[in-house]
C-alpha cells in the first residue's frame, strides 16, 4: 500500500485515525502497530516477514549486548554489537545487490534501505550509551510504524520513543497534519506524475535532440524533487494525525547556494545518519585536511552505494564529493565573492548534471545523454512538441519548488489572520478534490524512493 493509493485515503487512513482517537490511551500503541503491520502486508507477506525476522534479530541483539554489558563482558558485547551491525549490512547487500547477481527469485522488500538504517541507528546509539534496552511492542511500533516505513525519514529511536509516551494529538496537530497530507499527495500526483511523461520521453529515445535531452534532465530533477518531497510531507502529515512529528526531510533544496549547502536542504535524515554514524567516528574533520577528504570521499561513495548497486550511483556520489571538497578547499575564499543568485544557478545545473547519471542504468549511458544536451550525437527524436507541451508544468514545478508560495501564505496570514485559515482550508480542499481526480484517472505510479 502506498500513500497515493485510493484505498488509503478515502479507507485505510480515516479508519486508523478514527480508532486511535476514540479508543482508550492504553490500546493506542497495539492499535498502531496493527494497522502499520496492515500497511506493509498490503504489498506481499514476504515483506512482513522479512521485518518480522530483523525485529526480531535486532531485539535479541539488542537484550544480548544489554545483558553483557551489565555482567561487565565487554569484550563479548562489542562482538554482538558488531555481529548486529555485519547482519543488517548483510541483509541489506543481499537484497539490494546480491540477489539480482544470484538469479534469485525473492522479492526486495519495500523499504529495506530505511528500516534497516533505522535499525543501524538504534544499535549505535544502544553501544554508544545513548539508548537503554526498550519494550518489544515500542521497538516493534519504532521500526514499523507506517508514516515513515516505505521512504523514510529516518527516525532515531529516541526522538520516536520521546513522543510514545504522550501520544497526544491537538486540534492544531491535526489540522497541520491534513494540510500537509494533502500538500504532499498534491506534489506527487498533480506535479511528479504529471512530469513523468516528458522525462520517459526523453529517457527512452534512442538518439534525443538537444532540447529533449534538457527537457528530460529538467523533467527528472523536478520529478524526483516532488516526488520524494511529496512523500516526506504525506509522512510528516500522517504523523502529526497521531500525535507524532516527524524530521523535516527537505527544505527548498533548489535554490541551495552551494553543493554543501544543498545536501543540508535534501534528504535531511540520510545526511544525519552519515554525518553522525559514519562521517563523526570517521574523525570528521578533527584530523586534519587530508584525514578529512577521505572521510568526506568514504561518505559520499557509501552515500551513492546506498542508493544502489550500479557503478553511475558510485559517480553520482563521487561528483557530489568533487564539489563539496572544492568548496571546503580551493573555492571556500571565492564562493563568498559571487552574487548569491549566480551561486543558486551555478548548483541548480551541479545538481541536475548528477541527477543524469543517477537516472541512467550505465556511465556511457550517462555521457551519451549530457552530450547529447550540447548537441554532441544528439538525434533527431522529436522534442519540441513534448516540451513544449510539458513547459507551462515546468514553469508551476519552479515556481513550486523555491519558497515563495511559503512567503505569500506568510503575507496573507499576516495582513488576513482571520480570513486566511478559510482560505487555506479552500485551497487544501481543491488540491484534494484535483489529486483523487488525478488518481482516478490516471494508471499507478510508485514512489521512485520506494526502490532504494
Amino acid at each position: 500500500m502506498t500513500f497515493q493509493q485510493l484505498i488509503f485515503p478515502l479507507l485505510f487512513l480515516p479508519l486508523s485515525v478514527v480508532l486511535y482517537r476514540f479508543l482508550p490511551l492504553v490500546v493506542r500503541k497495539p492499535v498502531l502497530l496493527v494497522f502499520s503491520l496492515v500497511f506493509i502486508v498490503w504489498g506481499s507477506w514476504t515483506d512482513l516477514f522479512y521485518v518480522a525476522c530483523a525485529i526480531a534479530f535486532n531485539y535479541l541483539t539488542a537484550m544480548l549486548f544489554t545483558s553483557l554489558q551489565k555482567e561487565n563482558y565487554r569484550q563479548y558485547a562489542r562482538l554482538v554489537f558488531w555481529t548486529g551491525v555485519a547482519a543488517n549490512l548483510g541483509f541489506l547487500c543481499f537484497f539490494k545487490y546480491l540477489n539480482g547477481l544470484f538469479g534469485s527469485p525473492l522479492r526486495v522488500p519495500v523499504g529495506v534501505s530505511f528500516f534497516t538504517f533505522s535499525l543501524l541507528s538504534f544499535l549505535a546509539d544502544l553501544y554508544m550509551g545513548r539508548e537503554k534496552l526498550p519494550k518489544f511492542f515500542d521497538f516493534a511500533l519504532f521500526v514499523t510504524f507506517f508514516p515513515k516505513f516505505t521512504s523514510g525519514p529516518i527516525v532515531r529511536f529516541s526522538d520516536f520513543t520521546k513522543q510514545l509516551e504522550g501520544m497526544s494529538v491537538t486540534r492544531a496537530k491535526t489540522e497541520r497534519g491534513i494540510t500537509r497530507y494533502v500538500f504532499g499527495l498534491a506534489k506527487k500526483v498533480l506535479l511528479a506524475d504529471a512530469l513523468s511523461v516528458l522525462f520517459t520521453t526523453a529517457s527512452t529515445a534512442y538518439a534525443p535532440s538537444a532540447l529533449l535531452a534538457w527537457g528530460g534532465a529538467l523533467a527528472y530533477t523536478f520529478l524526483l524533487y516532488f516526488d520524494f518531497s511529496g512523500y516526506s510531507d504525506m509522512a510528516i502529515g500522517i504523523g502529526n494525525l497521531f500525535g507524532f512529528d516527524l524530521t523535516e526531510n527537505f527544505t527548498y533544496p533548489y535554490v541551495s547556494l552551494s553543493v554543501s549547502d544543498f545536501w543540508r536542504r535534501w534528504h535531511i535524515s540520510l545526511g544525519a545518519f552519515f554525518r553522525e554514524y559514519v562521517y563523526i567516528p570517521l574523525g570528521g574533520n578533527r584530523k586534519g585536511d587530508k584525514r578529512t577528504v577521505l572521510n568526506l570521499l568514504i561518505v559520499w561513495l557509501l552515500t551513492g552505494i546506498w542508493h544502489g548497486s550500479t557503478l553511475t550511483f558510485v559517480v553520482w556520489g563521487l561528483w557530489h564529493f568533487l564539489w563539496i571538497a572544492a568548496e571546503r578547499y580551493p573555492l571556500k575564499k571565492l564562493l563568498p565573492h559571487i552574487p548569491k543568485p549566480i551561486r543558486s544557478v551555478c548548483t541548480f545545473f551541479i545538481v541536475l548534471f548528477g541527477w543524469v547519471f543517477f537516472f541512467s542504468g550505465t556511465i556511457g549511458g550517462a555521457f551519451r545523454y549530457i552530450g547529447a544536451m550540447f548537441g554532441l550525437g544528439a538525434g533527431t527524436a522529436p522534442g519540441a512538441y513534448a516540451v513544449g507541451s510539458a513547459l507551462p508544468l515546468l514553469i508551476v514545478c519552479a515556481i513550486a519548488s523555491v519558497p515563495l508560495g511559503k512567503k505569500l501564505s506568510e503575507i496573507l496570514e499576516s495582513r488576513l489572520p482571520q480570513l486566511y485559515p478559510y482560505l487555506k482550508t479552500l485551497y487544501a480542499a481543491v488540491l484534494l478534490l484535483l489529486s483523487i481526480a488525478a488518481m482516478i484517472g490516471s494508471t499507478y505510479t510508485s514512489f521512485l524512493y520506494a526502490g532504494f
